[in-house]
């Protein structure tokens, strides 16, 4: 099976809104507990902007155009191989978190929580911003990624240069080469 145009369109929007969730939690992660007040603006800003990038994956649907159900709902890459059945990747995605599904419903909750309270509207009353668990959201976005580099592998088609350069983006950007590169990315930083 060869994706169309939008679906490949769409596969990449899902790739880079990952790609910037995983970057967001790496920095969140690297510059937390800093000290400075433009340490915590700067953690607050990561943590904030990784919480906006997984609802446009995970959350809902129907209002966000690069959920994954986009490209995996109504089973439409299952010509690519069952794993890549809608309920599949669900499963895949929420097992990576290693939270059961009654923890996963209240791991969504917190995410959502978060954005509506704290980022995209604004509770005075409240005392302290507490994030949501980020390393499960990191992990979501990882295995998503893994996900739609596998969907590039089942579509190999050797004489389609789209292809081939998204075989070598996903061989040059794997999980420890991205997670090692944010991570020198924070070593380098001079806090004060």
């Amino acid at each position: 099976m060869i994706l169309t145009t939008e679906q490949r369109e769409l596969r990449w929007q899902l790739e880079m809104v990952a790609f910037m969730g995983i970057h967001a939690i790496e920095y969140f992660n690297g510059v937390t507990g800093k000290g400075t007040e433009f340490w915590m603006f700067t953690q607050n800003c990561y943590g904030e902007r990784s919480c906006h990038l997984w609802c446009q994956l995970f959350n809902s649907y129907n209002k966000e155009p690069t959920h994954y159900y986009k490209l995996f709902g109504n089973d439409l890459l299952v010509g690519l191989g069952d794993s890549f059945s809608y309920e599949n990747v669900k499963y895949n995605v929420i097992k990576s978190t290693a939270l059961d599904e009654k923890e996963f419903v209240l791991f969504r909750k917190s995410v959502i929580d978060f954005r509506n309270k704290y980022a995209a509207h604004r509770e005075y009353e409240t005392e302290a911003i507490e994030f949501p668990e980020l390393n499960v959201a990191l992990e979501m976005f990882h295995k998503l990624r893994d996900i739609l580099s596998e969907t590039v592998i089942a579509e190999d088609n050797n004489d389609d240069e789209d292809l081939n350069d998204l075989h070598k983006y996903y061989r040059e950007n794997s999980r420890i080469d991205l997670t090692r590169k944010c991570r020198n990315d924070v070593s380098a930083i001079q806090f004060f």
